[in-house]
């Protein structure tokens, strides 16, 4: 067995399957969402609720994401290889949300 394989199975057996999606998804938003990544950071990924939440730098890029957010959550569930993403939250620019509040995203 390969240590791809170990990890893999350490990952699954431990429950750490989702947090770790949720990283990656952060990891690859630029790829998930090309047109939305130099404003719009992917700051938070909630396993419980599928949630994934976002950053905008401005009211203009926050409109842009939700009225995109089909097509996120959709590129997002597939980057992931399943079905983990089932919302997305966009935060207010400029809110006190611990994501937001130290200015805008990078």
């Amino acid at each position: 067995m390969g240590l791809g394989d170990v990890l893999g199975a350490l990952v699954t057996e431990r429950a750490w399957e989702l947090p770790a999606v949720g990283a990656s998804l952060r990891e690859r938003w630029a790829a998930i969402a090309p047109d939305l990544a130099g404003h719009v950071a992917a700051v938070a990924f909630d396993p419980d609720s599928g949630e994934l939440t976002v950053c905008p730098e401005s009211t203009a890029w926050a409109t842009k994401a939700r009225l995109e957010q089909a097509r996120v959550i959709e590129a997002a569930n597939i980057s992931a290889g399943r079905t983990v993403v089932r919302a997305l939250r966009v935060l207010v620019p400029g809110s006190s949300e611990p994501a937001c509040a130290a200015g805008p995203c990078p």
